[in-house]
């Protein structure tokens, strides 16, 4: 491994022999089959075991990489981490104690901070407000002054409400979980046919199971590293196809749909749910509109008895906030009255059933409904 990870962690494992008798550090070679022992072995049970491992992945792949590994841990807990992200003092402490405090969840993640290596010229974050944090740890590592933070990523920390989200985002930072092995080797890992969503596709099976397997917990857990050369238009592409595709299977699986049932879900009302911008035409964002209050009334459905009051609160204000979303679109996109069939009051006689179901569902919003009309007659 070139990037020093490893060499990174025995010396902090060597560090902590220094000042810890009662530690044993083992670390294994799978490369060479190499095994080196660091103080005498434990005998005594009230003493610390650590063990590192170290494998080579047999196939490319991320996905891949990620059961090989899971295949040689033994713990309970897993942590997943990217060797160039940072981890935030007591993150791992927090999560492990709180799975094992609360045994019905399978994942716990974090929120994060997003940053690079890159600056301004000035030499200052592009965005000032962010300009004052510190990256963890920063006065022990190399080049200090040449990051630059990009943003906070907080997220949803209602479980519940965090499932439903999942359907048009992945909303929680895969190096920042820590998650139930054994729950994740019985859904079968990840899978290794996908290359750039492995972790989203992985949450969507875990909250089909049960819509309350993973939450976040409120505190930035990690800082996340981004980089330049991972976010080509190539890979960004094949993410957003590869994402669609886990989030249509999970959308029908939420709706109960089989080949009997008018065949398989439109590949193309999911793509367009997820990025309504995308719509080429009104007709499909209507469908869109459609396929989301059938996704509500499901959801709601199959989780009632696992939903708190705040959380169906919250599912039913994002969906009317979508559904506005997609009436917006289609008048400012496609917006004419012969092409949606709208009268200034919104009136039975339309044809949109985005617009209408706007209409019904959110009466309050009608002076920005006739804001959104008078824009578009100017």
């Amino acid at each position: 491994c070139k990037d020093g990870s490893i060499d990174s962690m025995i010396s902090s494992c060597k560090g902590l022999l220094k000042c810890r008798k009662d530690v044993y550090f083992r670390l294994q070679d799978h490369r060479c089959e190499e095994t080196l022992g660091y103080q005498d072995p434990i005998t005594d049970d009230q003493r610390i075991s650590i063990s590192l491992d170290i494998v080579r992945s047999p196939r490319a792949g991320v996905a891949c990489a990620l059961n090989h590994g899971l295949a040689y841990c033994h713990a309970d807990v897993v942590a997943r981490m990217d060797a160039d992200d940072v981890a935030t003092p007591h993150r791992l402490l927090s999560q492990i104690r709180f799975i094992r405090a609360n045994p019905s969840f399978a994942a716990v993640g974090t929120s994060t901070v997003l940053f690079s290596e890159n600056q301004t010229a000035s030499g200052k974050s592009d965005n000032e407000q962010y300009s004052n944090l510190i990256l963890p740890y920063d006065d022990l590592a190399e080049n200090s002054g040449s990051r630059c933070v990009l943003r906070p990523s907080l997220s949803i920390s209602d479980p519940g409400f965090m499932a439903w989200a999942m359907f048009f985002t992945c909303s929680i930072s895969h190096p920042s979980v820590v998650f139930r092995r054994n729950i994740v080797r019985e859904l079968g890992g990840y899978d290794e046919t996908i290359s750039h969503c492995e972790d989203y596709e992985l949450w969507l099976r875990l909250l089909n199971r049960n819509c309350k397997s993973i939450v976040c917990l409120p505190f930035v857990g990690i800082w996340h590293r981004k980089h330049n050369q991972s976010s080509s238009s190539v890979g960004l592409k094949i993410q957003k196809k590869e994402a669609d595709k886990a989030c249509c299977r999970a959308i029908e699986q939420t709706l109960h749909l089989t080949n009997d049932d008018n065949g398989p879900l439109s590949f193309d009302q999911v793509s367009i749910l997820r990025n309504p911008s995308s719509a080429q035409s009104s007709e499909s964002l209507d469908i869109a509109a459609k396929l989301l209050l059938r996704l509500e009334t499901s959801f709601l459905t199959k989780n009632y008895d696992r939903l708190t009051r705040q959380e169906i609160a919250l599912v039913k204000l994002d969906c009317n906030a979508r559904i506005g979303e997609l009436a917006t679109i289609i008048i400012t996109k496609f917006g004419n009255e012969d092409k949606t069939g709208l009268d200034h009051k919104g009136g039975a006689g339309m044809r949109s059933f985005a617009w209408k179901s706007w209409c019904e569902r959110c009466p309050e919003k009608q002076l920005e409904r006739l804001s959104l009309i008078c824009h578009t007659r100017t």
